[in-house]
């Protein structure tokens, strides 16, 4: 079968993963249509039910790889088994649509189309990432198990796009993990009340409230650390 590559590549929304639920968590994949010789200046549209991005059916059906770090003399990762993820059904049916880079001027990093799986917190991953403990997520294969696609500049599928593309669809190459850490006891700082209003033509008032119990010191230049 004919192949079609896309560039997908692979993060996490944030670096701890909050069994609490507190902090949302996501692993995060950004496409890109990379190829010179993908002229076509309609989007593509991918089907979510089956592929990469639903990370437990990912996992489940080796699409998706996890690892654990193991601490040592010398630290290593080693492969987590998670037989305990049952190979139940995709998600229900979602779309994603990559545009073509046809007439872009920005450089491919600054050109990715954002799709999030959010964990579930009840969810059978879930329960296999114990606190505490490291973990990253790589895609297996240049296959992420895409079972249709099509050319199509519509927000979602058309009764005509019944069957889909022939070509395999593919992953250019594999880049990126998602990697995090479970945390156990996360520490959130103190909300902040911040409001604005406009003094004169010149100057810009910004007052900011602690709605806390303790000092927090904010800087006035700079990025906020």
């Amino acid at each position: 079968m004919t192949r079609f590559s896309i560039h997908v590549q692979l993060h996490s929304r944030y670096n701890v993963f909050d069994p609490s639920g507190k902090l949302p968590f996501s692993v995060v994949f950004g496409l890109c249509r990379l190829q010179k010789a993908d002229t076509d200046p309609r989007s593509i549209l991918i089907d979510t039910v089956g592929p990469v991005f639903d990370v437990p059916y990912a996992l489940a059906h080796s699409l998706l790889t996890l690892y654990e770090e193991r601490p040592g003399e010398a630290m290593q990762w080693v492969e987590v088994n998670v037989s305990s993820i049952e190979k139940s059904d995709a998600s229900s049916r979602g779309c994603i649509a990559v545009p073509s880079r046809t007439h872009s001027t920005k450089s491919w990093q600054n050109n990715l189309t954002v799709y999030l799986c959010a964990i579930d917190l009840q969810g059978v991953l879930a329960l296999v990432l114990k606190p505490g403990n490291r973990y990253k997520m790589r895609i297996a294969s240049r296959d992420f198990g895409v079972q249709k696609w099509v050319y199509n500049d519509q927000e979602g599928f058309a009764d005509s796009d019944k069957d889909g593309e022939d070509a395999r669809l593919v992953n250019s190459w594999r880049h990126g993990n998602a990697a995090f850490k479970v945390g156990d006891d996360l520490k959130f700082p103190p909300p902040l009340e911040t409001k604005m209003r406009l003094v004169n033509d010149t100057s810009l008032e910004v007052t900011v409230v602690n709605t806390g119990s303790e000092t927090v010191t904010v800087q006035s230049r700079g990025q906020q650390k």
